[in-house]
């Protein structure tokens, strides 16, 4: 479109990806990530790939909920018109994974109702089931609340994310025991 723009001699209007997008939408967890330190910190080349792809996404499905992402409806809406272009399809479905990674992360840190101390003064946060309960009450789409309930969030003194995880298996053993020894600091609800 802005090479057309361009050939007829009129400027194309560019879009800021930062800019206010209604909450819940593909266009604001786009937005959301592009601030995150996971996008910040990468190297510019990459930067520019991501881009390109997260602003056709935005562009094209940005109006739509990350809470109506189905495997059926990524497979029409986002993978079936790229058919016929299958390095593009594979590029979008790996970004459509980074931004519901980035939604479940948001969900988890908006819901926490649970942190325990696990060394050197961080805490786990997590959701509890009662918390859950909560969410789902709220019309939250049970399929993201229910992995945000999956993963723990490691947070630092100074508020910033350490790191994401599963707590199962034997890795999660550490943040297990710290949620069961310590009986984990219910959080007051804002």
């Amino acid at each position: 479109m802005a090479y057309q723009a361009a050939l007829l001699g009129q400027t194309a209007t560019i879009r800021n990806p930062l800019a206010k997008a209604e909450h819940g939408t593909i266009a604001a967890v786009i937005a959301s990530y592009l601030k995150s330190p996971n996008y910040i910190g990468l190297r510019k080349t990459s930067k520019v790939g991501y881009l390109t792809r997260l602003e056709t996404l935005r562009v094209e499905h940005g109006h739509r909920t990350v809470a109506g992402l189905s495997r059926s409806r990524i497979i029409t809406a986002f993978l079936q018109p790229l058919a016929d272009r299958p390095g593009a399809a594979l590029d979008t479905l790996k970004k459509l994974r980074i931004l519901i990674r980035h939604a479940d992360l948001l969900l988890l840190l908006f819901g926490a109702d649970r942190e325990a101390p696990v060394g050197e003064r961080c805490v786990a946060l997590s959701i509890s089931r009662k918390c859950r309960k909560e969410l789902l009450a709220e019309d939250y789409p049970p399929s993201a609340v229910d992995r945000a309930a999956r993963i723990t969030a490691v947070e630092s003194p100074d508020g910033e994310i350490v790191t994401v995880l599963r707590p199962r298996g034997p890795r999660g053993k550490r943040y297990r025991k710290a949620f069961h020894n310590h009986r984990p600091k219910m959080l007051k609800s804002a």
